[in-house]
């Protein structure tokens, strides 16, 4: 953590001195992109530039609205990290995980390319995705985008998660806040409910008990 040091405080000024350009900023923000720029750029290996598609392509594949999409995106992902570690193979070390990995040995032998690829891509995962805990038995994955606030419906029949923003809600929270002295830094609002396709079917015996297992 040290060596990163000089990385992290460049990093956190330029986010901040972001505030300067645009009038405005939150350090809340900060906090979340910071580990994330740092992590991505300096600790795997992977240009800076190549977060929005990566961002994109991970989205689609944990949330596109069918199983071609999503399974096009993991290819999508795969395919532009093989490119980029085949790359880096002609390139000189730079002491990074990515190095890490295609340098590493199993028994005195060197991983498979595929397997370098694929844990590559799962530590790009983990730079970019989080995971929101939605009640007491659900959870889902989407990207870690601090600039993209949203909220959540969620199903109690399917667990089906629809994103959802209202900017009227945003100010009301932020009138709440005010008006018990409080300084807004975070919020998470999750709504449960029955979604229309469950409505007809809906089981009231198991949604009570859904509702239940919710308040433990």
């Amino acid at each position: 953590m040290k060596a990163l040091r000089p990385h992290i405080e460049t990093e956190t000024d330029l986010l901040i001195d972001a505030f300067v350009e645009s009038g405005s900023g939150d350090l809340a923000h900060v906090a979340w992109r910071q580990p994330g720029i740092v992590f991505f750029k300096y600790v795997l290996g992977m240009p800076i530039d190549d977060v929005p598609l990566c961002v994109g392509l991970t989205d689609t594949a944990l949330n596109g609205a069918t199983e071609e999409e999503r399974m096009g995106a993991w290819g999508g992902l795969y395919q532009h990290l093989h490119d980029a570690v085949t790359a880096r193979t002609q390139e000189p070390p730079r002491d990074d995980m990515i190095d890490v990995l295609i340098n590493a040995e199993i028994d005195g032998e060197r991983l498979p390319f595929n397997d370098v690829v694929a844990n590559a891509m799962l530590l790009v995962q983990a730079g970019l995705v989080r995971k929101n805990s939605l009640g007491a038995s659900h959870a889902n994955y989407e990207p870690a985008r601090d600039d993209e606030h949203h909220d959540h419906l969620i199903c109690l029949c399917c667990n089906q998660v629809v994103e959802f923003y209202r900017s009227d809600l945003e100010r009301l929270q932020e009138k709440v806040c005010r008006e018990h002295g409080y300084r807004l830094v975070h919020h998470s609002l999750q709504i449960f409910g029955v979604c229309p396709a469950c409505q007809s079917r809906a089981d009231e015996t198991k949604i009570r008990n859904k509702v239940a297992q919710l308040h433990t």
